[in-house]
């Protein structure tokens, strides 16, 4: 009995022309940023759709975003684009759907939405806000005790804040006249390392917690994009079961 057979170059070209004729227009999806990489002024992306409840990726696909809609994108939205493209974030894009026969599915990125990534981190916010109440952890914190004047400080930053500077000046010319000790142990405090970082530095006070009264953890001013690692579940545990009490100075006084 004879088969029909088709070539692969054939059965490529075929799925190529049905994506053309059904997906001839750009459309809105959602996903998940789960790689990023920018070369030139390029980001070549890496998209995914993960099950709700288990977490497991589901789909996945390959999107790129060309240096002329980047620098377009920017000059409207008023806002770098790299705020938005942090790993973990969810996003809103219109792409544009793409077949080739040898590299296959891909999307080119044509515009975000940034309000739907703004929505997304703050439905995340809440939940981990319940998450930490639910736990008992939500006041732990709070429960410390922090000196009258307290005087030994240590400061979790990025050397480069000006958050960090702003907070020395004020610090070492108060009206009071009285002295300070402070030391630094640096972090990122924006960035797919930034929590890591973070809690690593927290792990090193904890064992020398006797040396000081109390911790600061410092990143001054920031587009509500930068600020979306402060409300990462383990990062928020982490600060809450801290044995110093915790003063933050993040963003600004909104945040």
């Amino acid at each position: 009995m004879e088969v029909h057979t088709l070539s692969l170059y054939k059965l490529q070209t075929f799925i190529r022309r049905a994506i053309a004729l059904n997906l001839a227009e750009p459309v809105w999806i959602s996903a998940e940023l789960a790689e990023c990489d920018h070369n030139r002024g390029h980001y070549y992306l890496q998209l995914v759709d993960k099950e709700q409840d288990e977490g497991d990726i589901r789909a996945q696909a390959r999107a790129i975003l060309w240096q002329a809609t980047a620098r377009r994108w920017e000059r409207t939205q008023r806002m770098p684009l790299s705020s938005l493209l942090q790993v973990g974030h969810k996003l809103q894009l219109l792409v544009q759907v793409q077949y080739h026969q040898r590299y296959g599915l891909s999307l080119q990125v044509e515009d975000l939405e940034p309000a739907y990534t703004l929505g997304q981190l703050a439905k995340d916010r809440e939940q981990t806000i319940a998450r930490l109440r639910s736990e008992g952890l939500w006041d732990l914190n709070r429960m410390t005790v922090l000196p009258a004047v307290p005087q030994r400080l240590a400061i979790i930053s990025s050397p480069q804040a000006a958050g960090l500077q702003d907070f020395l000046q004020q610090l070492n010319n108060n009206p009071y006249s009285y002295r300070f000790r402070t030391d630094l142990f640096p972090a990122s405090m924006q960035g797919t390392q930034a929590s890591a970082e973070i809690r690593r530095q927290l792990r090193t006070l904890a064992r020398r917690r006797k040396a000081y009264d109390a911790l600061v953890l410092l990143r001054g001013g920031g587009a509500r994009l930068d600020l979306a690692i402060f409300d990462e579940l383990e990062l928020a545990r982490a600060v809450a079961r801290f044995p110093l009490p915790v003063l933050s100075g993040i963003g600004h006084d909104q945040d």
